[in-house]
């Protein structure tokens, strides 16, 4: 049976990444209500995945958030462009 090797971790590097601005996960969903759901439903939805990213080392944000004002349209295509992983 084959070992299998261990890489040491360098505490510097854990450090390092610590000071770093945390990827982002986009997040793909309705912002409203929907018929055929419960109430909060997709409230509850985005409560999981953003718990779930954050444990991941992500930072939740809806495709559709920024903190410029511009139009949404292109906010949302260049979010799905930029973020790393989208959900």
């Amino acid at each position: 049976m084959a070992k299998q090797q261990t890489k040491e971790i360098n505490q510097d590097d854990v450090k390092d990444n610590k000071n770093m601005p945390p990827h982002i996960c986009g997040i793909i969903m309705p912002i409203a209500d929907i018929e055929g759901y419960p109430t909060g439903h997709w409230r509850n939805v985005h409560d999981i995945i953003c718990e779930a990213s954050n444990d991941a080392g992500f930072k939740a944000n809806l495709v559709s958030s920024d903190d410029d004002v511009a139009v949404i349209q292109k906010r949302i295509v260049q979010n799905l462009y930029e973020n790393p992983i989208v959900v």
